[in-house]
């Protein structure tokens, strides 16, 4: 696949749906995983369409493995969910890409986010704690505990968790630490590992230090 900024994309019908607006990485293994689609004359909203949801791709077309009825099915974008990521690594197969490409971050409140299967998902992963696998409701977080990136910074400590409705730890909340002055709110799918005195998150600084300030 080989596409730019401003490719059309078309239903597997032939019905023109908008063009590729943005491209969406997963920070941790920085691989593009959805492509968000600027809306068209058919569809009055952007939508996020996963990467294996294409058929096939060019510098001139984008075609899609649905047909136009079923494009609504797709996730419509909303921007408050996504923070832009200054990453000049993509591969080649994504072409001369302009802009910085996005990765998903959702808030206290938005629906659980698998970035594997790019819809949203109750029971999104597990994190380890003392060597072993446990749902997310089963971790305790305890506050002051130190985060650290994949680049062995000290991202900040533990000051509060958040959960969902029932009971999943959904983000936790970090206080500053040396790679900036502010607080942080992480999701809990960034945590890869636990024990009394660290949490190690699944990215690197420049992602963390990328995110929003938290505003209470």
């Amino acid at each position: 696949m080989n596409f730019s900024d401003g490719t059309t994309v078309m239903t597997a019908d032939g019905e023109k749906v908008g063009t590729v607006d943005e491209l969406v990485i997963d920070p941790r293994s920085q691989d593009v995983t959805h492509i968000i689609v600027e809306k068209g004359f058919l569809f009055s909203e952007d939508r996020v369409i996963p990467v294996e949801s294409l058929r096939q791709a060019d510098e001139e077309t984008v075609v899609l493995r649905k047909e136009t009825q079923d494009f609504e099915e797709f996730p419509m974008y909303e921007q408050t969910y996504f923070v832009t990521y200054d990453y000049d690594g993509l591969s080649p197969q994504w072409g001369n890409w302009a802009g910085s490409p996005l990765f998903y971050y959702p808030p206290v409140g938005a629906r659980p986010y698998s970035f594997y299967t790019g819809y949203p998902n109750a029971d999104a992963g597990v994190v380890e704690r003392e060597g072993k696998s446990v749902p997310h409701q089963s971790v305790i977080v305890d506050e002051g505990t130190k985060v650290v990136t994949t680049d062995s910074e000290h991202a900040g400590d533990v000051e509060e968790t958040f959960t969902d409705e029932n009971g999943n730890m959904t983000h936790i909340l970090i206080s500053k630490g040396l790679i900036f002055s502010t607080e942080r709110l992480i999701p809990v799918d960034w945590v890869t590992q636990m024990d009394d005195d660290t949490v190690k998150l699944n990215v690197d600084s420049d992602v963390v230090e990328d995110l929003p300030e938290y505003d209470s």
